[in-house]
């Protein structure tokens, strides 16, 4: 199904280097508002020819110049299509189409607005290509239902690209007339693509930003990628966009490969016959889990079978052979149409098996993807993966990214990675460790043995197709034999609780990189995702629970901490927020407020100052030695296409990926609230924000800064480093209160001895928790957040109005089963 994206680029350099030069089955265009043809021709033409092999149609808006000199301004391998003003001046539209696309010119009534529809085709796509110019002095509530009758005309056509200046600012898109314009676009299953500035200009010593130029689209099966082009001709940037159609057939290529497949009935036969018994008896405690993997390891490589299998080039799964015979005809009968131009018949007959084709796409596609809803309709992971396919949101392979940007050398690559991700969790251990504000707990932890009821429990409550770790065992491998690994398992755990010593190979984490997003080939643009060993995460969820126990039974954890507690959450601190933010409202107060940015949080974790905290608060003896244990002399590897770097070590941080790693953290972060004097601080996990509130601005700010000083110093003394560029300054009041916000926050130590500070920057709006708060408590920018999720969201069930057969609809609701799995995650808090 359909992607969509946006990018941009500085100019038509970096444009070109975009493309990939391999696919040829797309379709390219790029506009701009060039205000006046005449004065800007030349300039235009030398653009053209730099990008004459990258684009099918150029489309200029606001031409200004009338039919007479239509003749003076014609494009060498292009087809020419104007508009013109009649009797007036400004205005115009002037597309250009390469001459290997057929067009027909489609009829759409505007009054508000100039428009040149067009209807471009070849053998196998069509795209309807609309272009408008709204000059600003139009009535724009006209133009929006004069759209709407137009767009009418045009629901089954599944591509269609709307372009031109329309002169509807989308960065403003909290205002109506904005909001009512995405709407009708979204109700129509159309993208709106543009996400940057397409005018920027200097007035008044202050740039203007604005995007008036759009490109809205519809697709069903092509990816689309628009972008802004930072190049000007006149005050405008140019726009594209690009089609990249999905084959609807594939020859099938064939190759035949050897992979290996592990005999499931044969693993477990090997595990239930083996003396398990003799094995623990003759084996010391300390090598006993290093003994069980190279057991399990053995049976392993002893249940591998090579498998030789066919790889073929994907293809459409609904594509059968009768459609693909029809598609090879249909191709046939428009070659012998285009040799015959004048062959009416011929045209005739043509048109009328490629809407049979058409017809049987759509109908095999339909039967393809309602079966799958119907049968993921009480799975809601099957119900995502049926989605994400409908979407095109098809997962993304690592491997292939890492290749092209980094080379073929996998080792290089996943040794790079590791160095970096082993990095970001160095951390001074040499600090003078001191915990006084912390209130020490007389009584001492009880660390229980784990019993037989216990481990099935955890075994068979995790998710039982979750990766293996470093050891290779699988949550289904233990609960498959249960019944002959058990005391195995609780040997192996129980003899760690007692000696309060974890093997070093229970201790490594497998690590798989994810592209976050950034420069794909640079080490910084991938996340780490630490995959653990099953048995690591029992002897965890063991701990989790005592410990929780432990914490809930004497109150320790902060009152002013939600994360990760039991009973708290992020509706429970968001609606305390708010209701803060209100009641100062409601008094005429100011609360300013300030969201701390913590780097890498968890990564930089003090093991020292850690573990000196845990025995303040009654985590001693063999507590005490399993956590040091657990923290101390962490190894990781990275894995990409079972390749594995070298082992890396941790000095600092909280395993992540760990089960215990959120409540280590909390506890770790516990005593913030004890330095905060005269403000409020809310913490969900590494969340903070602190805040005061006042009558007086001036005051509020001076509160602020005080406490501000204060965690300064304590993110100092616990060897966190607090992120001043991504931490923010809001101050929430009144719209009717004017006041100039010119009190400057320092994030600084008391003892900072810098001159050059620089202070904490001011915004109107702040995204906490997944919700926007406007520092007039407006919701605005929350509520046009909100707006363009749902936008999406009935863009996407427009798209697949059509696949899922009415029949279908009626009896089982399959489309609202959809639609409910979309807009859950769309709530308002």
């Amino acid at each position: 199904m359909a992607s969509v994206s946006f990018s941009e680029f500085t100019n038509f350099h970096a444009f070109n280097a975009s493309f990939d030069a391999s696919c040829s089955n797309s379709f390219t265009v790029a506009h701009v508002n060039i205000r006046s043809i005449r004065k800007y021709w030349n300039e235009l033409k030398i653009i053209v020819d730099k990008v004459h092999d990258r684009i099918d149609a150029l489309v200029l808006t606001e031409i200004n110049t009338g039919v007479h000199h239509f003749s003076l301004f014609k494009l060498p391998g292009f087809q020419n299509y104007f508009y013109t003003r009649q009797n007036a001046r400004g205005g115009g539209i002037a597309i250009y189409v390469k001459k290997f696309w057929s067009v027909e010119e489609v009829e759409m009534q505007f009054t508000t607005s100039e428009s040149i529809a067009l209807k471009v085709f070849n053998a196998i796509h069509s795209i309807y290509l609309i272009t408008l110019y709204r000059p600003p002095s139009s009535n724009c509530a006209t133009f929006l239902e004069e759209l709407k009758e137009n767009l009418k005309t045009l629901t089954t056509e599944s591509h269609l690209c709307m372009v031109g200046d329309v002169n509807i600012d989308t960065l403003k898109n909290s205002k109506p007339v904005v909001c009512d314009y995405l709407s009708l676009l979204s109700e129509n299953g159309i993208h709106s693509t543009i996400q940057s500035p397409t005018r920027e200009e200097v007035l008044n010593q202050k740039l203007v930003s604005s995007c008036l130029d759009h490109v809205n689209v519809r697709t069903s099966d092509a990816s689309v990628q628009s972008s802004v082009i930072s190049q000007k001709l006149a005050d405008h940037y140019f726009v594209t966009c690009r089609y990249t159609f999905f084959s609807k057939h594939h020859k099938e290529i064939q190759s035949i490969c050897q992979v290996e497949k592990l005999d499931i009935n044969r693993f477990d036969r090997l595990i239930k016959a083996f003396d398990w018994s003799e094995f623990m008896s003759s084996v010391d405690t300390i090598s006993l889990y290093p003994k069980f993997i190279e057991i399990i390891k053995r049976f392993q490589m002893m249940s591998k079978t090579v498998v030789r299998i066919k790889k073929r080039k994907p293809k459409l799964p609904w594509v059968t052979s009768e459609i693909l015979d029809a598609i090879d005809h249909k191709e046939k009968l428009w070659k012998r149409s285009r040799r015959s131009p004048t062959n009416a018949a011929l045209k005739l007959e043509c048109k009328i098996y490629r809407n049979h084709v058409n017809a049987l796409l759509r109908s095999a596609k339909r039967i393809y993807f309602a079966n799958k809803i119907l049968n993921a309709r009480s799975n809601p992971r099957l119900t995502w993966l049926v989605v994400n396919e409908l979407r095109g949101s098809t997962k993304k392979n690592v491997s292939l990214t890492l290749r092209k940007h980094f080379g073929l050398d996998m080792n290089l690559t996943v040794n790079a990675l590791n160095s970096f991700f082993a990095c970001s969790t160095l951390s001074s251990s040499t600090a003078v460790i001191s915990t006084p504000a912390i209130p020490s707990v007389s009584e001492s932890a009880f660390l229980p043995l784990l019993s037989e009821f216990e481990l099935r429990s955890y075994i068979f409550k995790f998710k039982r197709f979750r990766s293996a770790g470093v050891d290779g065992i699988t949550v289904n491998d233990l609960c498959r034999n249960y019944d002959t690994l058990k005391d195995v398992l609780l040997v192996i755990i129980n003899s760690i609780l007692e000696s309060g010593n974890i093997p070093g190979e229970l201790k490594q984490a497998l690590v798989v990189p994810l592209f976050k997003g950034g420069s794909p080939d640079k080490v910084s643009s991938y996340r780490p995702i630490s995959i653990l060993s099953c048995i690591s995460q029992i002897l965890e969820k063991h701990l989790l629970l005592a410990m929780s126990g432990f914490l809930e039974k004497h109150n320790i954890i902060s009152p002013h901490q939600y994360g990760f507690v039991a009973g708290r959450g992020t509706s429970c601190l968001l609606e305390k927020f708010s209701d803060f933010l209100h009641h100062s409202f409601e008094n005429n107060m100011f609360t300013c407020a300030l969201f701390i940015d913590v780097a890498k949080a968890f990564d930089t974790v003090n093991h020292d100052v850690l573990l000196s905290k845990l025995q303040r608060i009654g985590f001693r003896g063999p507590f005490y030695s399993l956590i040091k244990s657990f923290l101390s002399n962490r190894t990781q590897v990275v894995c990409v296409d079972n390749i594995r770097s070298a082992l890396a070590c941790l000095t600092s941080g909280v395993p992540q990926g760990s089960i215990l790693s959120p409540l280590l953290f909390n506890i770790y972060v516990n005593d913030t609230s004890s330095v905060v004097t005269t403000c409020f601080i809310h913490q969900y996990a590494d969340d903070t924000v602190l805040f005061s509130r006042h009558l007086d601005y001036q005051r509020a700010m001076e509160m602020l800064q005080v406490d501000a000083v204060n965690l300064m110093d304590w993110f100092s003394t616990n060897k966190l480093r607090v992120n001043t560029a991504k931490t923010k300054l809001i101050c929430f009041r009144n719209p009717l209160k004017n006041v100039n916000l010119t009190f400057p926050l320092y994030l600084h130590t008391s003892n900072c001895t810098c001159t050059d500070c620089t202070p904490i920057q001011y915004v109107d709006s702040m995204k906490y928790l997944g919700v926007h708060f406007d520092c007039d408590l407006a919701w605005g920018t929350h509520m046009s957040h909100l707006c363009q999720r749902l936008r999406t969201v009935c863009c996407f069930m427009y798209n697949i109005k059509g696949i899922l057969p009415l029949s279908i609809k009626k009896k089982h609701n399959t489309r609202l089963s959809v639609q409910r799995t979309e807009v859950r995650h769309h709530r308002i808090f």
